[in-house]
This record gives C-alpha cells, sequence and structure tokens, in this order.
C-alpha cells in the first residue's frame, strides 16, 4: 500500500533522486519518483502538465506540482534534453494532452521560460487543434530572447542552446490558428527582478527578472499579462506564483494589477 505520509514520499524522492543522479539516471528516475509522489486521479480530474525550462529538469516544478496536487489536479511532470528537436516534444506535448482527453480530463499546460515557449509553439504548430484548456506562461520570451541571440552568436553558443533553445531566437507568430478547435486561454506572469546571470553578464536591461527581459514577454496573442516582483528562478519556487497558476487553471483571472513580492 503506498504511503500518503508526504514528507515520508518527499524524503523518498530526495533519497532515489540522490541515488539516479550518481547512477547517471536523474532524468528518468524523477519521473519514476514524480509519479509515485503526485499519481493523481484518472477520474476525470483535470489534467495539469509542467514543463521545465533550458538547462532544468523536472524537479524545478515541484513547489507547483505540490500545490496542484494539493488542489486535486492530476499532475503530468515533462522531461526534454536541450537538444531534443522540438517537433519531438510537440508529440510528447500532444500525447500527453490526448491521454488526458481520453479519460475525460481537461488538460492545461504550465510552461516555466523555454517551457511556455514550447506549450505555446506546439498548440501553434497544431493550427488549433491541441485540445487544451489554458496554457500558463512564466517568464517566457514568446517574443524572442536577446541573452539567446547574443549566445548563439558566440562560437559555441549552438551547441549550448541545442535545437531545443534555438527556439528562443526568433519570436513566436502573432496570430492565432483557426483550425476550429478550442481555443485556450494564454497567459503570462513575468517577474520584474533583475538578478541572474544574464544581468550580471550584460545579456539584459535592469526591465527583466535577470534572464528574460519584460518585452521579450509581452505576446500579441495573451489574453493577460501580469508582472511580479520576482527573479526568474523565483517563478517555479515562489509559493505564491503557485497559487496563482492553480487560480488561473481553475478559471479565474490573474489579477490586473503588478504584484510585489512580499
Amino acid at each position: 500500500m503506498r504511503s500518503s505520509n508526504p514528507i515520508m514520499l518527499e524524503a523518498r524522492y530526495r533519497t532515489w533522486a540522490m541515488a539516479s543522479a550518481v547512477a547517471g539516471r536523474a532524468v528518468r528516475a524523477q519521473s519514476r519518483i514524480r509519479r509515485a509522489l503526485y499519481p493523481g486521479k484518472d477520474d476525470g480530474q483535470d489534467t495539469v502538465i509542467l514543463i521545465h525550462g533550458l538547462w532544468m529538469g523536472s524537479s524545478c516544478m515541484r513547489v507547483l506540482g505540490r500545490l496542484y496536487a494539493r488542489a486535486n489536479h492530476r499532475v503530468v511532470f515533462m522531461d526534454y534534453l536541450c537538444d531534443t528537436d522540438p517537433s519531438a516534444i510537440y508529440r510528447t506535448i500532444a500525447t500527453h494532452v490526448a491521454r488526458a482527453n481520453a479519460l475525460g480530463s481537461r488538460a492545461h499546460l504550465v510552461g516555466h521560460s523555454c517551457g511556455g515557449v514550447l506549450a505555446v509553439s506546439s498548440w501553434l504548430q497544431s493550427q488549433g487543434h491541441l485540445a487544451v484548456d489554458s496554457i500558463l506562461c512564466l517568464g517566457s520570451p514568446l517574443n524572442g530572447s536577446q541573452a539567446a541571440r547574443r549566445l548563439l552568436a558566440h562560437p559555441a553558443g549552438k551547441r549550448v542552446l541545442g535545437r531545443t533553445g534555438e527556439l528562443l531566437v526568433h519570436p513566436l507568430p502573432d496570430g492565432r490558428p483557426n483550425g476550429g478547435g478550442p481555443v485556450p486561454r494564454i497567459a503570462m506572469l513575468a517577474g520584474t527582478r533583475p538578478v541572474g546571470a544574464a544581468r550580471w553578464l550584460g545579456a539584459v536591461s535592469d526591465q527583466s527578472d535577470g534572464t528574460v527581459e519584460l518585452a521579450e514577454t509581452r505576446w500579441p496573442g495573451l489574453d493577460q499579462h501580469v508582472a511580479i516582483d520576482c527573479t526568474h528562478r523565483g517563478l517555479v519556487h515562489w509559493p505564491h506564483v503557485a497559487a496563482l497558476a492553480v487560480a488561473f487553471t481553475e478559471g479565474h483571472a490573474l489579477p490586473s494589477t503588478n504584484l510585489s513580492h512580499e
């Protein structure tokens, strides 16, 4: 019988994650463990697909995962490598969405940074046929990333960004497709605290979250855009952001004014 004690489950996760890292199987082990931590319900509950950012892993989405699980949502953690062909990631997203729909569940995409770009891109590439109810981006440069362009100009930049990271160089198309499928609500939570490696290297201005410029998050296709006094990494670690994400997924509008980190 599976234990429901969250402290024991978290301890099990940490132990297994450390062991898998030593064995060189971190990504695969994280996916297994998270299925144990957040088994979800195959009974029509909404399914939330969490997509991490570039050079990160699904472990960075655990705060979001916990709050979605507590709100009785089925949680799916997606992993990908930065050198993965984006079309393969789109197919993975479509597979998760199809599985959710087959269970009678509404599907939602929540992506941090590059994960948000992948989420919106997957819907655009499907010509609107990807049946998702909402897409929430956290600090995602939908208008293209200045930091990515500067990195790509470096001789080793293409290798560092990988094929997935190259998506960040150019802005996404402005228009929404008219494929006849459901039109999801699309929103952005963007950080405004300019602390991060890109800021230290001078790749972004003080109108940023330290990695992504605020202007890069203001994609014309958004239904809502809210700025938060938060760093780029803080967008996936700050519990208040996670609470806003859950509320948006459940159909509530985001606050209409910018928020401070208290």
